[in-house]
């Protein structure tokens, strides 16, 4: 969790993948990267399995946009908060779950697929 503290301050960058210079998947990509593994540029939950019971560092999905879909991707951080790349005007923060609607979990760490960073 050290390394998605490091990222809070950051700005909001539309397709952004440099430090502190991101978007939600962008900050979440450069998050896991820190500790060695590998996600995709979008939809990194297609790695993971959803999950019911959120562990500190699972990703948090929201902003429904169809089956399986989500516009909005952040580091789930305990006790209903997380930390996102959330918008332009807010950038990076730990922020309460609740101020987006749709949430969902996945544990990456369990996933199938998951490759670790050479």
């Amino acid at each position: 969790m050290r390394f998605t503290q490091t990222g809070v301050g950051g700005a909001y960058v539309w397709g952004g993948r440099a430090f502190k210079a991101w978007d939600c998947s962008g900050f979440v990509q450069w998050i896991y990267r820190q500790v060695g593994i590998e996600l995709p540029r979008v939809e990194q939950w297609r790695v993971g399995r959803m999950t019911d019971t959120p562990q500190i560092g699972d990703l948090v999905v929201q902003n429904p946009q169809g089956p399986y879909n989500w516009g909005h991707v952040g580091i789930y951080a305990g006790d209903g908060m997380m930390y996102s790349a959330l918008n332009p005007s807010a950038g990076t923060l730990l922020h309460p779950i609740d101020w987006n609607p749709g949430t969902a979990y996945f544990n990456l760490l369990q996933g199938l697929e998951l490759t670790k960073a050479d």
